[in-house]
């Protein structure tokens, strides 16, 4: 979906950065790896 509209692909960077964690590894994966 990311592809499709980069709004989404900034969205999730915005919220990475401010999170201090890949936010799109997470709901892609579903944990986060240490």
């Amino acid at each position: 979906m990311a592809a499709s509209y980069p709004i989404v692909e900034e969205t999730f960077a915005e919220a990475s950065a401010a999170l201090g964690y890949d936010l799109w590894a997470l709901t892609q994966q579903g944990q986060l790896k240490n």
